[in-house]
């Protein structure tokens, strides 16, 4: 019952359940499961640049040479880091749910009915990663901040299109008879 890799990423979804997340492949008629790919794009860019640049990053960012504020950004970063890896590794296919039985520790895991639930928790950390990306970013380039808040509101706004769609001819009858008063 655990989530696919492709799945768990994919940006283009149906939102119609009769043709599942991907038209191709092992998952054709299923739910969508997906945290999208905001999320995991935000999440390589701020490990790279916590992982390889933030000492340069540090260095260059002067917040009232407050460092303290920018270390704090950047841990609080990577614990969320940290817990969207390990919720999406704990949501796939790839961890092995039939082998928790056999841990005396971790059986009481054995229970979870439905892994990809844990995608939830990823979401939480991710958009908490995302977060610190973009502060992390208008502290470094001031100038950047009204282009990093729109690019995160239009990717989103894309990937929800498919859920956005109130045109379409199953509409509630209530809707279909508004749309008819209004018009006339």
């Amino acid at each position: 019952n655990a989530a696919y890799v492709s799945q768990m990423f994919s940006t283009w979804v149906s939102a119609d359940n009769n043709r599942g997340s991907i038209e191709t492949g092992s998952t054709q008629g299923e739910m969508a499961i997906t945290i999208g790919a905001l999320i995991p794009i935000c999440c390589i860019i701020f490990a790279f640049i916590s992982f390889c640049i933030r000492k340069y990053i540090t260095e260059k960012i002067s917040i009232d040479g407050d460092k303290e504020r920018i270390n704090c950004c950047f841990n609080l970063g990577n614990y969320a880091l940290f817990g969207t890896v390990l919720a999406i590794y704990l949501s796939s296919d790839l961890f092995p749910w039939e082998k928790i039985d056999n841990i005396p520790i971790l059986s009481i895991l054995s229970g979870v009915q439905f892994p990809w639930r844990f995608l939830m928790m990823a979401q939480l950390f991710g958009i908490i990663v995302l977060g610190c990306l973009i502060q992390l970013t208008v502290w470094y380039r001031p100038k950047w901040k009204l282009a990093a808040l729109l690019s995160v509101l239009c990717f989103s706004v894309i990937s929800a299109s498919p859920y956005l769609d109130n045109t379409s001819e199953e509409s509630p009858i209530s809707d279909r008879a508004l749309v008819g008063i209004a018009t006339t």
